[in-house]
C-alpha cells in the first residue's frame, strides 16, 4: 500500500532528461550509510544534508521547487549475520530509515545490492555464504550464491515496495548490484537475473540504474541490457571525457556521477587520506554547469562499529584493512560536524540551485572525562578453561567454524623433535597471529615437576607479510596461535575467480579467514589442532567479562600483572560522568598507550584501535553513556601492551590523521 500520492519518473529519450510527475528533473544528492549512522542519529544527519542544499530542482512554469535528496546502500550481512538470522529493528530498521527520510521530504536514490562494497567486510556479503560452500563464486551466477541472493531478496523487496517513488514513497531510483564492472567475472547472466528479480517485486515502472567507473574498461562489464547506466569519479577528473564513456554505452538520458568522491578511504598502517575543499567545489562547479546530475559521496563520515569494517588491495596486492573511522574526509566529520568542505559544497550548489532556508549547522559539542583507570579481569587463557575446543587434524577457517568476526585460538602440540633452527611457517595467515610457546623446561632431577609458562614468541602479520618466525620450541612444547581477523576484502577481483586461490590444492579462496594453509615447523607439518572460538558474539559476551570484573572488584578474583605480559586480556572499569547538565555529549576514545584491541562502552562494540594510526580515537556518541549518577561500564580487550598506568580517555578532538609507519 502507498504512504502518500502515486508519483511518476522516467527518462526522455529525446530530451536526455530525468522526468518527474511530468517535469524534467535533475539532482545533488548525498550518500548516507544507515550502517555506519546510529538510527538515533539519521533525523540529525538527514537535516543537515537538507541544509547543504542537496536539492531535486524541477521546473513548474519557470517556478523553482525543491527537496532534498539523499542516496543510501542496503548491506545484507547487517540483516543477515548469521543465515536466516535477521535483524531489522533498532539500529536496523531501513524501513524506518527511509520512512524518516519521507517525513522529512526527501527523495532517495537506493542500491539494493547483494554486493555494495562501502569498505564493509566482503563488500557487505555476508561471511556464511563461505561457510556453506568455500569455493562459492560469489558475485556470479554460481546457482549456490543466486539462491542465497533470492532468499535474500524476496524477504527484502517487498519490504521496499511500498518505500517507491512510483508507490507514494521516497525512493526514486534502485541500482543494481555495485560496479560490477570492475569485477572480471563479467556474468550477465548474473545480473540480468538481479534486474528481472527487482522488476517482478517492483514492476516495470521502477527506474533502476548501474554505476561503474568513467571509462570503457568498467562499462563494458558493468552495462546491464534495459538498465539506466551511471558513472562515478572524483575531483580533478576530466568530464567530458569521463560523461563520453557514459554516453557511449548509455545512449539516452542525463549525465550522472553517482559517486561524486568528496574524500578518500583511509587503511591502518598508512597516511590520513585528505581531499582539497577547493578541489572538491572546483570539479563540482564544472559538472553542474555541464548540467549533470551527481551524488556527494559521502557527505557525512561515518563509523564501522565493531567488526564491520573491511579490506583492501594495495597496487602490489598486498592485504590493507580499513580502519574503524569512515570519516573519509567528508564534508560532514564522522561526528556529524560541517567543515569547510561543507560550506564550500554548499556554496557552489547555490549558484545552480535554490538553497533551503534555516539555521545552517554547527559543531556539535563535545565532553571529556578525567582519565579511566582500567582493571585487569580475565586473559584469553581464563576464558578458555570453560570452553571445549573444536577439534581436528588441520586447522579450519573461520567460515568452518561458523565464526563471522574477531578471533580464534588455535593450540597443538609438537609431537616430534624440530629442526634447529625452529622455523614456523604459516603461509595462509589471514590476517594476523600472535604467537605463544609453552616451552617444557626438563629438570636435572626427574623428581622436580615440569614447569610449563606460556610465553609470547612473537607476531606474524599479513599486512607486513611475515609469514615465518623462529621458535625455541622442542618435542612436547604446546604452540597457540591467536589469529585475528582484520576485515574480508570489499573490493576488486577477489570474490572466487580461480587465480585467487592461495592453494591450489585445496581451493581455499582469498577471503577466508583464520588459518587457510597447512602449518609447518621446518619441513614437518603440525597436525591435531584445537581451536577455541573465544567469542561468536563479542557485544553479547561482554556481560560475561562484566560478571568476572564484579567478581574482581569485590576482591574473590587475584589477578597477577605477569598473567597479562603479552597475554591478551580483558580490562573493566566502571565510571560516572559529571553531574553537568548537558552531559552526555559526543566524545572520542583515546587509548595512549595502549597498542591493538576493542573497545565496548555499556556493551556496544566501538570498534578496533590500533596505534600504528592514522586514527588514534573512537568516535563514542553521546547515546552510548548513561548521564550521572548512573553508572557507565568500559571494557577493553588489549591484544599486546597497556599504558602503564592502564589508563584511557574520553576526549573532545578526533585524532585520524597520526603518523603511521609509512608516512
Amino acid at each position: 500500500s502507498a504512504i502518500g500520492s502515486v508519483g511518476q519518473f522516467t527518462i526522455n529519450s529525446n530530451t536526455n532528461q530525468f522526468i518527474k510527475d511530468g517535469q524534467p528533473f535533475r539532482y545533488v544528492s548525498g550518500a548516507l550509510h544507515y550502517f555506519k549512522v546510529p538510527a538515533v542519529l539519521w533525523l540529525d544527519r538527514m537535516v543537515k544534508y537538507k541544509m547543504a542544499g542537496l536539492n531535486v530542482i524541477q521546473t513548474y512554469n519557470i517556478k523553482l521547487w525543491f527537496v532534498s535528496y539523499f542516496d543510501s546502500y542496503i548491506e545484507w550481512t547487517f540483516h543477515e549475520p548469521e543465515e536466516g538470522v535477521f535483524r531489522f529493528d533498532g539500529d536496523y530498521d531501513i524501513i524506518k530509515y527511509l520512512q524518516t527520510a519521507h517525513d522529512l521530504g526527501l527523495l532517495i536514490n537506493l542500491r539494493t545490492g547483494p554486493y555494495i562494497d562501502a569498505e564493509r567486510d566482503l563488500g557487505g556479503l555476508p561471511y556464511w555464504l563461505l561457510s556453506k560452500n568455500p569455493k562459492m563464486k560469489l558475485r556470479t551466477s554460481d546457482p549456490t550464491y543466486l539462491s542465497a541472493v533470492d532468499k535474500w531478496f524476496s524477504l527484502l523487496l517487498p519490504k521496499l515496495a511500498p518505500m517507491l517513488y512510483i508507490n507514494g514513497g521516497p525512493v526514486i531510483m534502485v541500482q543494481i548490484e555495485n560496479e560490477y564492472g570492475s569485477y572480471n567475472a563479467c556474468d550477465f547472466e548474473y545480473v540480468d537475473h538481479l534486474r528481472d528479480f527487482h522488476i517482478k517485486h517492483f514492476g516495470r515502472e521502477v527506474q533502476l540504474f548501474t554505476t561503474d567507473g568513467n571509462a570503457d574498461y568498467f562499462l563494458k562489464c558493468g552495462k546491464i541490457d534495459g538498465v539506466f547506466a551511471t558513472i562515478d569519479f572524483g575531483p580533478g577528473s576530466d568530464i567530458v571525457q569521463s560523461f563520453a564513456a557514459q554516453r557511449a554505452h548509455q545512449q539516452f538520458g542525463p549525465y550522472v556521477n553517482s559517486e561524486y568522491y568528496t574524500g578518500w578511504i583511509d587503511h591502518w598502517e598508512e597516511p590520513h587520506s585528505t581531499v582539497g575543499s577547493a578541489q572538491v567545489a572546483n570539479t563540482l562547479d564544472k559538472m553542474l554547469a555541464f548540467n549533470a546530475s551527481l551524488n556527494l559521496y559521502p557527505l557525512c563520515g561515518g563509523t564501522s562499529f565493531g567488526f564491520g569494517a573491511g579490506a583492501n588491495q594495495g597496487d602490489g596486492g598486498q592485504y590493507i584493512p580499513c580502519i574503524t573511522s569512515y570519516d573519509f574526509n567528508a564534508p560532514l566529520t564522522e561526528s556529524g560536524d560541517p567543515t569547510q568542505k561543507y560550506f564550500d559544497v554548499r556554496k557552489v550548489i547555490g549558484k545552480y540551485l535554490p538553497l533551503p532556508n534555516g539555521t545552517l549547522p554547527a559543531p556539535a559539542p563535545k565532553m571529556e572525562t578525567k582519565p579511566i583507570v582500567m582493571k585487569p579481569v580475565l586473559n584469553i587463557y581464563d576464558i578458555i578453561k570453560s570452553q571445549t575446543p573444536i577439534e581436528s587434524t588441520f586447522p579450519m577457517t573461520f567460515e568452518e567454524l561458523r565464526v563471522r568476526d574477531g578471533f580464534i585460538l588455535y593450540s597443538t602440540n609438537i609431537a616430534f623433535i624440530p629442526s634447529d633452527p625452529a622455523v614456523l611457517t604459516v603461509k595462509g595467515l589471514k590476517d594476523r597471529a600472535q604467537v605463544f610457546v609453552n616451552k617444557v623446561y626438563n629438570s636435572l632431577k626427574s623428581s622436580e615437576k615440569l614447569i610449563n609458562k606460556l610465553k609470547y614468541a612473537g607476531t606474524l602479520s599479513r599486512t607486513r607479510n611475515l609469514f615465518t618466525i623462529g621458535l625455541d620450541i622442542e618435542f612436547g612444547s604446546q604452540l597457540d596461535l591467536l589469529v585475528e581477523n582484520q576485515g574480508r576484502l570489499c573490493y576488486g577481483n577477489v570474490f572466487g575467480e580461480s587465480k585467487f586461490f592461495i592453494n591450489l590444492l585445496n581451493n581455499k579462496f582469498v577471503n577466508l579467514k583464520g588459518i587457510t594453509s597447512n602449518v609447518t615447523i621446518g619441513p614437518q607439518l603440525l597436525k591435531n589442532w584445537k581451536h577455541y572460538l573465544l567469542f561468536k558474539n563479542w557485544t553479547e559476551n561482554v556481560a560475561y567479562i562484566q560478571y568476572y570484573s564484579d567478581i574482581y572488584s569485590s576482591n574473590q578474583l587475584p589477578i597477577k600483572k605477569s598473567s597479562f605480559e603479552r597475554i591478551p586480556g580483558f580490562y573493566f572499569s566502571e565510571f560516572v560522568l559529571s553531574d553537568n547538565k548537558d552531559y552526555p555529549l559526543d566524545t572520542f576514545l583515546r587509548l595512549d598507550g595502549w597498542r591493538k584491541g576493542l573497545a565496548f562502552l555499556n556493551g556496544f562494540n566501538l570498534g578496533r584501535y590500533w596505534t600504528v594510526g592514522p586514527q588514534l580515537t573512537l568516535y563514542t556518541p553521546k547515546h552510548l553513556f548513561n548521564a550521572f549518577p548512573k553508572p557507565n561500564k568500559l571494557i577493553v580487550f588489549e591484544l599486546e601492551n597497556t599504558a602503564n598506568d592502564r589508563s584511557v580517555q574520553f576526549v573532545k578532538q578526533s585524532v585520524l590523521n597520526a603518523t603511521t609507519p609509512y608516512d
